[in-house]
């Protein structure tokens, strides 16, 4: 995934290492730039109870390979292709509720 390239910010500030998963560069910025504001655990749980998976076209078992000897299941290609996509990716507006100051940094669901 391209987007998740380092930004130079991260090389040259210290910050979270959650902070490296966050999706979208622009609001990767602002979390360490501002971290005072938004490195904090508040922020992790909004933005990960907003963050959606869109445009899945498949049944949702689709999602899943399961070995029919073992019984283990994992992620199907498919399905690990479209989740390394950031297009396929949101944040609902609950987050964007809590945080209107970042709309710009990312993408909304329903926008």
């Amino acid at each position: 995934m391209p987007e998740l390239t380092p930004k130079p910010c991260q090389n040259s500030i210290p910050h979270p290492q959650w902070v490296d998963l966050v999706l979208w560069p622009p609001l990767r910025t602002t979390i360490i730039e501002r971290q005072e504001v938004y490195a904090n655990e508040e922020f992790q749980s909004v933005y990960s109870a907003s963050l959606r998976l869109i445009n899945w076209p498949c049944r949702p078992i689709d999602a899943l390979v399961v070995d029919p000897q073992s019984g283990e299941m994992w992620l199907s290609d498919t399905f690990t292709a479209h989740a390394m996509r950031v297009e396929n990716w949101r944040l609902n507006e609950n987050f964007v509720r809590r945080y209107p100051e970042l709309r710009g940094c990312v993408a909304v669901e329903g926008s």
